[in-house]
């Protein structure tokens, strides 16, 4: 198909394409390829049976409606939304909508699906969500292969409302008041889901980066993420990654978070691997039951507390460091088969000050660049050794000293 301003033209039309002034109608199977403009159009899919596979394959496309979504799959079990290598795609909906179906008002964002739908390709795709969500669907959201998408939205930026699995690619997502990514399906117990197994991911969100209603796991990727408008506006969720009922769980990939809420947050939180960078205005990491360090490294170098564990707190291994403003018990590991060091200063640290500790030979073993004045020091390391004397330094200053003893893993210390 040929999008144009005048209408579309169809070419090996397999029966399942119907042309309606601007409106793209696709009724049944195939793979239907896209190119050209269209300044107020739609492609509909309504595949009332739900028996057949549906490809929308958008090569190079600029595809803008004035009333409501470009893309909107009214009826179909499972469509993929395909932008191949090389390809150049955008997508824009109205700022005011005029509903399809007014009874549920949809559709509701600027690709929007009532079932199934999957991204693919090596392309590129642009999503401008002028008055709600950049994409979404009432079920299951899957992206696959490498394409490289930018969503800009009013709200979310990608909603799977049933689930959230993503192979990989490359994410730029904006969002004015919504979540990066979310899914929030409270009725089903095996949905609410969101699951990373790659991709690398810029997330700049007004509300959560990453919102699951119950688990989110990530097996691999690369974020760089921005929780919150910087306003102290405490009735909203500013987090990096939050489950509401549900685990959180890494086991590798970098995580660079600046939020200002809890950059994770979840019922029960495991550390398998993986690099954390979190810079927060609240906690942490906060586990409403159960956190578990297994390896990984952790920085938190602004906080209140660094770590909040309401049930238990078990550093089975890797490599933390967390600065904060204050502590309290939750942040003392109540299982432990490495040493965890506990630090009260004397005086408080300025910001931007290196906080180290290090051996007596100057060997540093933990050491992390302090994002807000902090009075307090949590470090667990495979590194710290029993009998062995630490200084904690402030740049060059010492602020505290201690030696650790065969007889116990937790070590808590008061600064000069």
């Amino acid at each position: 198909m040929a999008l144009a301003d005048a209408g579309a033209t169809v070419t090996n039309n397999n029966g399942c394409v119907v042309i309606s002034g601007t409106t793209t109608y696709v009724t049944c199977g195939g793979i239907f390829v896209f190119t050209g403009s269209m300044a107020n159009g739609q492609i509909r899919v309504n595949n009332t049976d739900k028996l057949d596979e549906i490809e929308l394959v958008l090569n190079g496309v600029y595809l803008s409606n004035k009333e409501n979504s470009p893309i909107y799959v009214e009826a179909a079990d499972k469509v993929k939304i395909n932008v191949p290598t090389g390809a150049v795609t955008v997508l824009n909906d109205a700022s005011t909508y005029t509903f399809i179906d007014a009874t549920d008002s949809v559709p509701k964002a600027c690709v929007y699906a009532e079932d199934d739908l999957t991204l693919k390709g090596k392309g590129t795709l642009y999503v401008n969500g002028n008055y709600n969500n950049g994409i979404h669907t009432k079920n299951d959201l899957n992206v696959n292969d490498d394409l490289t998408l930018y969503v800009k939205a009013v709200n979310h930026a990608l909603k799977g409302k049933g689930s959230v699995e993503i192979a990989g690619g490359t994410f730029n997502l904006k969002t004015t008041s919504g979540d990066g990514i979310q899914s929030d399906n409270e009725e089903k117990t095996t949905k609410g889901f969101i699951t990373i197994n790659g991709g690398t991911f810029h997330i700049d969100a007004g509300s959560d980066a990453v919102n699951a209603y119950r688990s989110i796991q990530v097996n691999a990727g690369t974020f760089d993420i921005f929780a919150g408008d910087g306003s102290l506006d405490t009735a909203s969720s500013h987090k990096g990654f939050k489950s509401l009922i549900g685990n959180f769980a890494i086991v590798t990939g970098t995580l660079n978070i600046a939020s200002q809420d809890d950059p994770i947050h979840a019922v029960n939180v495991n550390i398998g691997g993986g690099t954390l960078n979190l810079q927060s205005g609240d906690d942490g990491i906060q586990a409403e039951g159960v956190l578990t360090a297994i390896g990984g490294t952790v920085n938190i170098t602004k906080s209140k507390k660094p770590v909040l564990a309401a049930s238990a707190f078990n550093m089975n291994g890797g490599t933390w460091v967390g600065l904060g403003s204050a502590w309290d018990a939750t942040m003392v590991p109540t299982a432990s088969a490495q040493y965890n060091v506990m630090v009260t200063l004397a005086t408080e640290i300025t910001s931007g000050t290196v906080v180290s500790i290090q051996t007596a030979a100057g060997e540093t073993v933990a050491s992390a660049t302090a994002g807000k004045k902090i009075g307090y020091l949590f470090a667990s390391s495979p590194l710290f050794a029993a009998g062995t004397k630490y200084n904690v330094l402030a740049g060059t200053s010492s602020v505290a000293s201690f030696t650790l003893e065969a007889s116990t893993y937790q070590v808590q210390v008061q600064g000069n």
